[in-house]
Parts: C-alpha cells; sequence; structure tokens
C-alpha cells in the first residue's frame, strides 16, 4: 500500500510539473481589460493590439504597437515609428496598469482568458450598426447623465429613427451631435474630416494629433474610428 501510495504521488506530481524547457511567460502577455473605457489590450510576441468593445460590438485598432523597450521603474512602453504611445507597468500579480502618452492618469488592467468572442467576428458596416454601437459606447462608459439629468436612453428613441440603411456619413454625424447635444460637455465631442462637434480648442487640437481620431477619409462605418475625446471617458464610436 505504501508503495502504491509512493506511485500515486509521483505520478501526480509528474502530471503538474512545469516542462524542463518551458520559459516563463513574460508577466504582461496575454489579454487585458481596462477598468472602464471598453478598451481590450492584446500583449504578445513584442506586440500591443487594442480592440475597443462595448456588450455588443468589438472594433480592433488601427494598427498594432511595437514594444519600444522598459523604463528602469519596470514600465514597458509601446509605440510606433520609435514614439511611445502607451506605457503597461506591471502592478502585482495580474494587476497592471497602463497609461497613455496624452494622459494624465493610469488606467487599471484585469486579464481575461481570451479575446471577446465578438472579436473574432467582423462587424456591420451600416449606418444602423455604427449608431448602435455610438449609443452604447456612451451608454456603458459616460458617468455624467445623472448630474446632467440627461435621459439618454429617450434620446436614443428619438434620433434613431432619424437614421436607416441609407443614411449618408454626413447626415449620420448630424444625427450622433444632436444626440449628443444636451450632454453640454465641452470636454466630449465627435469629429469628422475636419468638423468637430462639442470640443474645446484645446482638446479639439489633441485629438487631431493623437490617436483619438483617425485621417479623414469616408467614415460612420464601423471598422473607422473616431475617438470621444472627455476628461472622464475615453468613449469610442464608429463614425
Amino acid at each position: 500500500m505504501r508503495a502504491a501510495s509512493t506511485a500515486v504521488a509521483a505520478l501526480m506530481a509528474t502530471a503538474f510539473a512545469a516542462p524542463v524547457n518551458a520559459a516563463p511567460r513574460p508577466p504582461l502577455d496575454g489579454v487585458w481589460k481596462t477598468d472602464g473605457y471598453g478598451l481590450v489590450l492584446s500583449i504578445g510576441n513584442g506586440c500591443l493590439r487594442s480592440y475597443e468593445t462595448t456588450s455588443i460590438s468589438c472594433l480592433p485598432g488601427e494598427d498594432a504597437l511595437k514594444r519600444l523597450g522598459t523604463d528602469r521603474d519596470g514600465a514597458v512602453r509601446f509605440g510606433a515609428d520609435g514614439v511611445p504611445t502607451l506605457t503597461v507597468r506591471a502592478q502585482g500579480r495580474d494587476r497592471p496598469r497602463a497609461r497613455y502618452a496624452s494622459a494624465v492618469a493610469d488606467i487599471d488592467l484585469v486579464r481575461l482568458r481570451a479575446l471577446p468572442d465578438r472579436c473574432s467576428r467582423p462587424m456591420p458596416k451600416d449606418p444602423l450598426t455604427t449608431f448602435d454601437v455610438f449609443w452604447t459606447t456612451f451608454a456603458e462608459n459616460y458617468p455624467g447623465f445623472a448630474a446632467k439629468k440627461v435621459d439618454w436612453a429617450a434620446l436614443r428613441d428619438r434620433y434613431r429613427p432619424k437614421a436607416n440603411a441609407r443614411t449618408g456619413d454626413e447626415r449620420l454625424f448630424e444625427i450622433l451631435t444632436g444626440m449628443m447635444k444636451p450632454l453640454g460637455d465641452n470636454h466630449t465631442g465627435l469629429m469628422f474630416c475636419g468638423s468637430a462637434h462639442g470640443l474645446t480648442a484645446r482638446n479639439r487640437k489633441q485629438a487631431s494629433r493623437t490617436r483619438w481620431t483617425p485621417p479623414c477619409r469616408r467614415v460612420a462605418r464601423p471598422g473607422t474610428t473616431v475617438r470621444v475625446v472627455t476628461a472622464t471617458v475615453m468613449a469610442s464610436s464608429t463614425m
């Protein structure tokens, strides 16, 4: 009996032992979700890919960022063309923090087992989907509705019937900015081919020189990203 117990223990130890040649995975590698903002970051093979998510959508970022190096405090820099876009810093087990180059505060990250399933499916490219993703992004991230006494659900019911499958880019921009107007928040806005709604001159300049706003092209379709710049939420839409 003693010999059998010893054999079982040996088998269990073998089953759970790490492979001899297995290299430890870098602590920041994996899939992470920001605590708020709906951003998912996938880190691996020296690159970082971002995804803008809501409960109904997942939009991949434009380009993967390359690992540029590690600071003395352990923060890992990611960017493009040698210019850092954000840093990720370990803060204990599975609780790192990220900070964008243009931000003034860190964002907590939570580890996910894998990318959300919706990130593996292409997004529809119709104006109604664009409207729904835009509305949902605010609904899930913007904290000021109660303080501003804005009924965001009622605004959806009012403005969504104005859009349909044939709605053009400029008209959809008008619909979305009309829905945003009751917020009265000059730190939150929407940009479209040089036109801007709700942004201060300072924030408009910041948006135009960072990844928060894409190059002007055919927009108002999922897959192209317009960021909503705000002091309290970085909401993303699919204009």
